[in-house]
Protein backbone atom coordinates (compact mmCIF):
# COMPACT_ATOMS: atom_id res chain seq x y z
CA UNK A 1 0.00 0.00 0.00
CA UNK A 2 2.91 2.33 1.00
CA UNK A 3 4.89 1.85 -2.42
CA UNK A 4 1.68 2.83 -4.24
CA UNK A 5 1.03 5.78 -2.40
CA UNK A 6 4.84 6.74 -3.28
CA UNK A 7 4.79 5.29 -6.71
CA UNK A 8 1.30 7.32 -7.14
CA UNK A 9 3.28 10.65 -5.62
CA UNK A 10 6.07 10.24 -8.63
CA UNK A 11 3.65 10.17 -11.39
CA UNK A 12 1.53 13.16 -10.14
CA UNK A 13 4.77 15.16 -9.47
CA UNK A 14 6.11 14.38 -12.80
CA UNK A 15 3.32 15.12 -14.51
CA UNK A 16 3.05 18.70 -12.21
CA UNK A 17 6.58 19.79 -13.53
CA UNK A 18 5.66 18.61 -17.11
CA UNK A 19 2.25 20.89 -16.97
CA UNK A 20 4.20 23.35 -15.37
CA UNK A 21 7.04 23.48 -17.46
CA UNK A 22 5.28 23.22 -20.60
CA UNK A 23 3.09 26.25 -19.53
CA UNK A 24 6.16 28.37 -18.94
CA UNK A 25 7.39 27.06 -22.28
CA UNK A 26 4.34 28.14 -24.42
CA UNK A 27 3.86 31.43 -22.80
CA UNK A 28 7.02 32.67 -23.43
CA UNK A 29 7.44 31.26 -27.18
CA UNK A 30 6.23 33.76 -29.44
CA UNK A 31 5.80 33.06 -32.95
CA UNK A 32 4.47 35.48 -35.84
CA UNK A 33 5.21 38.27 -33.64
CA UNK A 34 5.75 41.72 -36.07
CA UNK A 35 8.75 42.74 -35.99
CA UNK A 36 9.84 46.01 -34.40
CA UNK A 37 12.68 48.32 -34.43
CA UNK A 38 15.82 46.54 -32.88
CA UNK A 39 19.62 46.60 -33.18
CA UNK A 40 20.73 44.03 -34.93
CA UNK A 41 18.89 41.25 -37.38
CA UNK A 42 20.03 37.32 -36.36
CA UNK A 43 19.94 35.30 -38.76
CA UNK A 44 20.47 31.54 -38.14
CA UNK A 45 21.51 29.68 -41.25
CA UNK A 46 22.12 25.89 -42.09
CA UNK A 47 23.50 24.99 -44.79
CA UNK A 48 22.10 27.02 -47.25
CA UNK A 49 20.70 30.71 -47.16
CA UNK A 50 16.87 29.55 -46.54
CA UNK A 51 16.35 33.13 -44.43
CA UNK A 52 18.44 35.31 -46.45
CA UNK A 53 15.24 36.65 -48.45
CA UNK A 54 12.85 37.54 -45.20
CA UNK A 55 16.50 39.34 -43.53
CA UNK A 56 17.14 41.36 -46.54
CA UNK A 57 13.35 42.28 -46.06
CA UNK A 58 13.40 43.52 -42.51
CA UNK A 59 17.21 45.17 -43.21
CA UNK A 60 15.67 47.10 -46.16
CA UNK A 61 12.56 47.92 -43.75
CA UNK A 62 14.99 49.76 -41.54
CA UNK A 63 14.23 47.35 -38.59
CA UNK A 64 18.15 46.87 -37.89
CA UNK A 65 18.95 50.46 -35.89
CA UNK A 66 22.92 49.03 -37.19
CA UNK A 67 21.84 48.01 -40.10
CA UNK A 68 23.82 44.95 -39.91
CA UNK A 69 22.86 41.54 -39.47
CA UNK A 70 24.68 38.51 -37.73
CA UNK A 71 24.61 35.26 -39.83
CA UNK A 72 25.11 32.43 -38.13
CA UNK A 73 27.13 30.38 -39.13
CA UNK A 74 28.12 32.70 -42.29
CA UNK A 75 30.15 30.65 -45.20
CA UNK A 76 31.26 32.07 -48.69
CA UNK A 77 28.54 30.77 -50.32
CA UNK A 78 26.05 32.31 -47.78
CA UNK A 79 27.58 36.12 -48.41
CA UNK A 80 27.07 35.29 -52.22
CA UNK A 81 23.50 34.30 -51.20
CA UNK A 82 22.68 36.96 -49.15
CA UNK A 83 24.19 40.04 -51.97
CA UNK A 84 21.92 38.25 -54.31
CA UNK A 85 19.40 40.08 -52.29
CA UNK A 86 20.53 43.03 -51.75
CA UNK A 87 22.55 43.01 -48.64
CA UNK A 88 26.09 44.27 -49.11
CA UNK A 89 28.95 42.05 -47.25
CA UNK A 90 29.65 44.90 -44.46
CA UNK A 91 25.91 44.68 -43.64
CA UNK A 92 26.83 41.01 -42.66
CA UNK A 93 28.09 40.48 -39.31
CA UNK A 94 30.00 37.02 -39.32
CA UNK A 95 29.47 34.09 -36.60
CA UNK A 96 31.66 31.13 -38.14
CA UNK A 97 31.88 28.37 -35.52
CA UNK A 98 28.43 27.02 -35.40
CA UNK A 99 27.66 23.70 -36.22
CA UNK A 100 24.42 23.18 -33.92
CA UNK A 101 21.28 25.01 -32.89
CA UNK A 102 22.86 25.28 -29.66
CA UNK A 103 26.16 26.97 -30.66
CA UNK A 104 23.98 29.60 -33.22
CA UNK A 105 22.56 30.79 -29.85
CA UNK A 106 25.79 30.62 -27.49
CA UNK A 107 27.96 31.69 -30.44
CA UNK A 108 25.41 34.74 -31.44
CA UNK A 109 24.95 36.04 -27.92
CA UNK A 110 29.02 36.30 -27.48
CA UNK A 111 29.04 38.31 -30.78
CA UNK A 112 26.12 40.55 -29.73
CA UNK A 113 28.26 40.98 -26.21
CA UNK A 114 30.90 42.30 -28.43
CA UNK A 115 29.27 44.86 -30.51
CA UNK A 116 27.15 45.94 -27.42
CA UNK A 117 23.80 45.05 -29.24
CA UNK A 118 20.72 44.95 -26.47
CA UNK A 119 17.55 43.49 -29.16
CA UNK A 120 17.42 41.35 -32.15
CA UNK A 121 14.96 40.13 -34.58
CA UNK A 122 15.54 36.87 -35.25
CA UNK A 123 14.45 35.66 -38.79
CA UNK A 124 13.14 32.30 -38.16
CA UNK A 125 11.05 31.38 -41.17
CA UNK A 126 11.36 30.73 -45.18
CA UNK A 127 10.22 32.96 -47.17
CA UNK A 128 10.35 33.49 -50.72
Amino acid sequence: MVKRKITISVILLIGLVFIVSYSIIINNLIVDEEPTQSDVIIVAEGQDYVRAYRAAELLQEGLSESGKMIVSPVTESNVQGYQRFGIREEQVIPETKATSTYENAVNTLGVMEEFGFDSAIIVSEYCI
